[in-house]
């Protein structure tokens, strides 16, 4: 039997490819669990093609402990970014104010918990308390 190839049956076989790829890789994608611990975006931006940036701000009673597992909660969320910066807080008003010359350093650091930074061109990678 011999098949004939229309532009119909070409554009058949293509969509048919696509649909299959696209099921197989949300087949393969990994499921995440919830969050350990509730949080609130407060800033988002995208440095570079495949940066991710973020300021969140989490609960005042936030211990160290919770804190650590949401950076690391974070850090699977966001492992297919290049680069990622991300400050947590406990303080809406710090949080709006973290890249603010004019705010003072030490009302930051009495709400600022955690520092993410990766960057998988350089290697580089740390999660840092930063609360003093």
């Amino acid at each position: 039997m011999k098949l004939k190839l229309t532009n119909q049956n070409f554009l058949i076989a293509i969509i048919t490819i696509i649909a299959s790829i696209s099921i197989t890789s949300c087949k393969l994608q990994e499921k995440l669990p919830p969050a350990p611990l509730e949080y609130q975006i407060q800033k988002e931006w995208h440095p570079g093609s495949y940066g991710m940036g973020l300021h969140l701000v989490v609960d005042l009673s936030t211990t160290r402990e919770q804190a650590f597992q949401l950076a690391e909660w974070l850090k699977s969320k966001y492992k297919k970014n290049d680069f990622l910066f991300i400050a947590i807080l406990t303080d809406l008003i710090a949080a709006k104010n973290f890249d603010n010359p004019e705010y003072s350093d030490e009302e930051l650091f009495k709400h600022y918990l955690i520092l993410i930074l990766r960057n998988d061109k350089s290697g580089h990678s740390e999660t840092t308390w930063m609360k003093k």
